[in-house]
């Protein structure tokens, strides 16, 4: 099929309609003949989402997309350069390759790199995309990641893996003994073949029962891509210790934002509280994963709104701070008629931490619509009130 794929006509019909709706296709176009008008479709589709995800593969020739499932699972190029910047070495697997993301962007800093994958067709394709891409280093292996490891005894300088967050049912999993492959038995096979593991989960799983179950935690990342946390990184190693010495926050966007905490220390610093000043700060999704919520503000010397409103103010601006920052233009009480009289019927950004309601009651409450340049944070304070603050954002 990907021989019938890189026909030129088809190629050609593929990029002319990628920003096309793809059900629309399906039932009025035209297809070139050579591959059912389903596959094609499903390439368009790639594209579709690589433009944006994946930006090295969309701007290559002859890239092969697998189904749209394998492409929203796999990491995006910018999560799979910022792994790839954590170790280098001679010799390297993913034993969950999947579409090759991962593989793809941490073999450029290996001599020898092997892709690992128990989905025939996935590693068909990975293969064909990783010479696509120039990537001639790695080799593919179409089996599940224990039979590979029970089928030889080789060492490596660094060992990824993605375990599978669903069961047979769909239903996303929350723990480690829940995942495929399962780590917590998998996890000693692994440190006798190297001295350093890094484990991708999602963030949905819960970290410091992570940290327990693992054991051999040495760091982590809590990782997002402008402001949506996407994964968390956790790497073992043959030393590693029960608390993990530091964790790093990262917001991948422009500007980079890094944080660096350490539960001990978190759970030692007192509730710095106080009450609302000229500007508020927001953390970033990382931070707010992480659970750095006395830290961050320790950090930088704010005073935090409430102990369990993860929001800070200061009379003086913290430009470095790692999250948005905005100035306070009006406080008003919850019950207020004030925001609804003065923004119904236009456009502003809605806000809620530690607050009762959600923003979708929020905005058919006040008759506003979403965008624009105001920004409204429905909030508790340190006395317990709840208030409604009009914002205009710095950063």
């Amino acid at each position: 099929m990907i021989k019938d794929l890189l026909h030129k006509e088809i190629q050609s019909f593929i990029i002319e309609n990628e920003s096309a709706s793809v059900e629309h296709l399906l039932l009025s176009a035209r297809f070139p003949p050579g591959c059912p008008a389903a596959t094609i479709a499903e390439q368009i589709a790639g594209r579709q989402i690589a433009k944006d995800k994946l930006p090295l593969w969309y701007g290559a020739p002859n890239i092969v997309y697998p189904k749209q499932l394998s492409l929203e699972q796999c990491s995006s190029e910018k999560t799979a350069v910022f792994k790839a910047s954590l170790i280098k070495g001679a010799r390297f697997v993913d034993l969950t390759g999947g579409f090759g993301v991962d593989t793809t962007m941490v073999a450029q800093n290996f001599k020898e790199a092997i892709y690992v994958e128990s989905q025939p067709e996935l590693c068909v394709i990975a293969q064909h995309n990783f010479k696509q891409l120039g990537r001639t280093n790695i080799q593919v292996h179409n089996t599940s990641a224990e039979d590979f490891l029970s089928g030889n005894d080789t060492a490596f300088d660094f060992v990824f893996i993605d375990p599978a967050r669903r069961d047979q049912f769909n239903r996303k999993m929350h723990s480690f003994k829940d995942c495929t492959p399962d780590m917590l038995e998998l996890k000693s096979t692994l440190l006798q073949r190297s001295d350093t593991i890094l484990i991708k989960a999602s963030p949905m799983l819960d970290i410091k029962k992570s940290i327990e179950e693992l054991e051999s935690v040495k760091k982590i990342w809590v990782v997002a891509v402008k402001n949506e946390c996407k994964e968390v990184l956790f790497m073992l190693g043959k030393n590693g210790s029960d608390q993990p010495l530091d964790v790093h926050c990262i917001n991948l966007k422009q500007d980079t934002e890094e944080f660096t905490f350490n539960y001990k220390h978190e759970t030692e610093l007192p509730n710095t509280l106080g009450k609302l000043n000229t500007y508020l700060y927001e953390p970033n999704a990382s931070i707010l994963k992480a659970g750095a919520f006395k830290s961050v503000g320790a950090a930088h010397n704010l005073l935090k709104l409430h102990a369990n409103t993860h929001l800070y103010t200061s009379g003086k601006l913290v430009h470095k701070f790692p999250g948005r920052i905005f100035k306070i233009e009006g406080i008003n009480p919850a019950n207020s008629k004030t925001i609804k009289k003065k923004y119904s019927g236009t456009q502003a950004n809605i806000l809620v931490r530690n607050f009762p309601l959600k923003p979708d009651t929020l905005f058919k409450k006040w008759k506003i619509k979403p965008g624009g340049e105001n920004y409204l944070m429905a909030t508790t304070l340190v006395d317990n009130s709840k208030c409604v603050l009009e914002l205009s954002r710095i950063k």
